[in-house]
């Protein structure tokens, strides 16, 4: 079990001087939780202030990955593409080679979220944050990174190919670690989801326990494939973290209750495929809890 907690985290630059799309200089990034498993299940969650708005904001092309992401606004608002905002209470739902962009950094803007996937789609940890430099040399080698894109030129017919830069960094890394290219797959939902959490229903789970389900979706392969997103509310009651799946807990406001310490505010959880955890909670605590996709 990990516990990611936000006040006791120092903001880091995730990109140690190796950036491959335009980034605000002045944002507080927090890296929560993250894990490269056994089975190939490879994620973080972080916590991310945006203090940068306008020329000086963060920006990305319109783009799709071939990972999957979750996002929480818990302050402001979050552009997602052209006069297309995810707001303050809002979760979105990105799925595999789903588009959305270009993003523009229009205010100032608190959120929460998590990119995952398996065997090389998402690249976290040391294995692959190792490779992160040499990475990058690759590809100035060969082309040019500029405001979010790569440009790589054929050396044979002088064709110039262009790609979102953090897609060709992916593809490269993979090239270098697996000996193969990283390609995104077709995108299977048009484009991403958000929900309204506040607009479901609770319903009785247990003594001290309420749930509402937020959506489920089958993005990757197998009868356990799904990614679960519920919300829970706690008023005394305990919450079973199952052992079957990867599951994360957040609890946006103070008090969640976790082998019998009691959190502050944007604390973090997550229990790993093959143990079980509980967590509680007084006074109508809500928690999302997410159930994460296992292969096999």
């Amino acid at each position: 079990m990990q516990l990611g907690i936000v006040e006791e985290i120092t903001p880091k630059d995730p990109n140690e001087g190796l950036q491959f799309r335009k980034t605000a200089a002045n944002v507080e990034f927090r890296r929560l939780l993250e894990d490269d498993a056994p089975d190939g299940f490879n994620f973080w969650c972080t916590h991310v202030v945006h203090h940068d708005t306008g020329e000086d904001g963060f920006q990305t092309p319109r783009h799709n990955h071939t990972f999957q992401q979750i996002r929480y606004v818990i302050k402001g608002e979050i552009n997602i593409g052209p006069d297309d905002f995810l707001h303050e209470g809002e979760l979105i739902y990105v799925p595999r080679g789903a588009y959305y962009g270009p993003q523009k950094r229009e205010t100032t803007c608190t959120n929460i979220g998590m990119q995952f996937g398996f065997n090389g789609e998402h690249q976290r940890g040391p294995y692959w944050e190792n490779a992160r430099a040499e990475t990058f040399a690759r590809l100035k080698a060969k082309g040019k990174i500029e405001a979010g894109l790569y440009y790589e030129t054929d050396p044979a017919s002088g064709k110039v190919t262009v790609r979102d830069a953090a897609d060709a960094a992916y593809d490269e890394r993979h090239r270098l670690l697996k000996g193969t290219p990283l390609p995104i797959p077709a995108p299977r939902y048009r484009s991403p989801e958000i929900m309204y959490p506040d607009r479901f229903t609770y319903w009785d789970a247990a003594p001290g326990v309420e749930l509402k389900h937020l959506g489920k979706f089958y993005d990757q392969p197998g009868p356990n494939g799904d990614i679960t997103i519920s919300m829970a509310r706690l008023s005394g009651g305990d919450y079973s973290l199952r052992a079957d799946r990867p599951q994360v807990v957040w609890a946006m406001a103070p008090g969640l209750e976790v082998g019998g310490r009691i959190c502050p505010a944007v604390t973090t959880l997550y229990s790993p495929l093959g143990e079980e955890n509980q967590i509680g909670g007084k006074d109508g605590l809500e928690v999302f809890v997410f159930e994460f996709p296992r292969l096999g």
